[in-house]
């Protein structure tokens, strides 16, 4: 099993919840929030060459948020582990 903890700073983490969902909980210092209607003219924010976990509370929203970067040219969709979505590569 691959531990995403592991190598913490490879990666970047987004979150495309709506600010106030964000406000309420979220991992401290840990990650980045761009609501998923935000995310196409935010992409400068999100940077190019590592992996992103999409963090959301609604499936959906996660997979659409996912699907817009892969479609930017941050990578494809590699998986998918509950309401967490990851694109670009995989260290092994």
């Amino acid at each position: 099993m691959y531990y995403i903890w592991s190598n913490e700073n490879d990666w970047f983490i987004l979150d495309v919840r709506s600010e106030e969902a964000y406000t309420s909980v979220h991992i401290e210092g840990r990650n980045t929030n761009i609501p998923l209607d935000q995310i196409t003219d935010r992409l400068a924010e999100i940077p190019q060459g590592k992996p992103i976990i999409v963090l959301s509370d609604n499936e959906a929203d996660a997979m659409e948020a996912a699907q817009l970067l892969a479609d930017a040219g941050y990578g494809s969709v590699q998986g998918n582990y509950s309401n967490i979505y990851y694109t670009g590569e995989f260290a092994h």
